[in-house]
């Protein structure tokens, strides 16, 4: 056997001791180590919530926009009104929700449509049970004014008053489930990374190697 075999040998030998005992430590307790070959190194998951508030802010302000623009007063104003807001909800509801997928976070889809629809359930709810609760209509006949000198009550009724109530929590919540989703379900999913050395032979040449093989 000639020389060049023999330190063959020898160096797969050693090699594969190594390689055997860095998997061995790689695949023991959780334990912060550096990154070396051998070793399996856990990323930490990336935030992307500031991409959900992009669209967030602007989809929000379309639908109060159009609903300001639609006043009743002309066909033009109401046509724009509606096409903000219905701009606006798709962007909140499936645009800001969608966003999840492109990042490798499919689930995140369901989390962010359940946060939305909630908070903003949770806060009209809220909104008109404040409301009602609070508000008494007045018992006096209805009279014509030319603005807001009487009892407010009396001047719109307690089902005006639930009704913007409703509105007005109904649109923190939806700034509350966004921001939640923003700051939890925006985060891409860790995927741990491993580099480990093998031994390789080439028989036709007669030499022995080193690779390294990993997963990303």
């Amino acid at each position: 056997m000639g020389n060049a075999a023999r330190y063959a040998i020898c160096s797969t030998f050693v090699v594969s001791m190594l390689t055997y005992t860095l998997r061995a430590h790689a695949e023991g307790p959780e334990v912060a180590v550096p990154a070396t070959p051998g070793v399996a190194h856990e990323q930490r998951p990336r935030w992307y919530g500031w991409q959900t508030y992009l669209i967030d802010v602007p989809s929000l302000s379309f639908v109060l926009l159009g609903i300001g623009i639609s006043d009743g007063t002309s066909r033009s104003g109401d046509a724009l009104g509606g096409t903000l807001v219905g701009a606006g909800l798709l962007g909140y509801f499936v645009a800001s929700p969608g966003l999840h997928v492109l990042h490798g976070n499919p689930g995140g889809v369901w989390k962010s449509e359940a946060l939305r629809v909630g908070t903003i359930g949770l806060g009209a709810l809220g909104g008109y049970a404040i409301a009602a609760a609070t508000c008494h209509d007045d018992p006096r006949p209805t009279q014509p004014s030319d603005g807001l000198d009487g009892d407010f009550n009396f001047h719109f009724g307690c089902d005006f008053q639930a009704a913007a109530s409703a509105a007005v929590f109904g649109l923190a919540g939806a700034i509350a489930g966004s921001a939640v989703d923003g700051a939890w379900v925006a985060r891409e999913p860790s995927h741990a990374t491993s580099m480990t050395l093998l031994p390789t032979w080439s028989t036709a040449t007669k030499t022995a190697g080193v690779s390294l093989v990993g997963t990303l």
